[in-house]
């Protein structure tokens, strides 16, 4: 049961039935009592049929049936020497006008994702985790159930569509501006998204969203030096060290210096030179 306002408080009263006895010239009392549907919720008075509420009433509640509660009502004749008489039955129905007492809700009170660096515009995050459920919901009828959905914080790298729903949506986080989403510049990027009703001084709710950023292969090696000069004697000994190149690269891990590898020397002195793959 929603905390937020309710119909109908405590001891309302919903309506009143009257059964009327067939027979002439004979005039049993009739009693009515509820005889199916929620009778936690609803009381009738015995001798008068007036259907009252005995507690909150919620439309949203497990009880309802889209937005109404069904009861049966028996009406039964008491006869002169005090025992039970005929009955009768009826259904009654009522119906629940809708008061804007939800507010939309998460599935998930905070999400983590990640994407590629360099993903194309539109590319949609991809949610890590089961419990990553990207749907928000509110169950208000109407107006009182619709909302809008956008980010706050993201620095508009980010989108989330759809842009509005009623009473529930599945949400996707998109790439909005490909430039931006750069593993060397940001490696995790914090926003949040929001889900706020249309409807006037409308409810809102909140859930952060933490966005690994991948690195992708997008950097080449550079040497540190554009130029290397050595000077060796001419009877320098077999195996002597004499330069060492360095390089790297913005990548990562493998994609970065970690996985440079030294692969070759030209000009006219290369074959008496060797060089070592990893060290340079």
């Amino acid at each position: 049961m929603s905390t937020h306002q309710q119909l109908f408080q405590q001891t309302h009263k919903v309506l009143q039935v009257k059964a009327v006895d067939g027979d002439r010239g004979i005039k049993n009392d009739i009693k009515y009592s509820i005889t199916g549907g929620p009778e936690h919720l609803f009381g009738i008075n015995e001798d008068t049929g007036l259907v009252y509420s005995k507690a909150m009433i919620d439309r949203e509640s497990a009880d309802a049936r889209n937005g109404a509660f069904i009861l049966e009502i028996t009406a039964m004749e008491v006869v002169k020497t005090g025992g039970k008489g005929l009955s009768i039955s009826t259904e009654v129905t009522v119906i629940i006008e809708d008061v804007n007492d939800e507010i939309p809700k998460f599935k998930s009170e905070s999400y983590v994702a990640e994407i590629s660096e360099n993903a194309q515009k539109n590319t949609p995050v991809t949610f890590l985790g089961q419990n990553m459920i990207p749907e928000v919901f509110d169950h208000d009828q109407g107006t009182n159930g619709t909302f809008k959905l956008f980010l706050e914080g993201d620095d508009n790298m980010f989108e989330v569509t759809p842009s509005m729903g009623i009473n529930d949506a599945t949400f996707m986080i998109r790439v909005k501006d490909q430039n931006r989403i750069d593993f060397e510049q940001t490696k995790v990027i914090n926003f949040t998204i929001v889900a706020k009703e249309v409807s006037k001084k409308g409810e809102e709710t909140r859930a952060s969203v933490t966005i690994y950023v991948r690195d992708q292969n997008d950097n080449p090696p550079q040497f540190l030096a554009k130029k290397y000069e050595v000077t060796i004697p001419e009877n320098i000994k077999a195996g002597a060290i004499i330069a060492k190149i360095k390089a790297d690269d913005k990548d990562s891990g493998y994609f970065g210096t970690e996985g440079i590898r030294y692969t070759a020397i030209t000009g006219p002195i290369s074959s008496a030179l060797v060089l070592d793959n990893l060290t340079g």
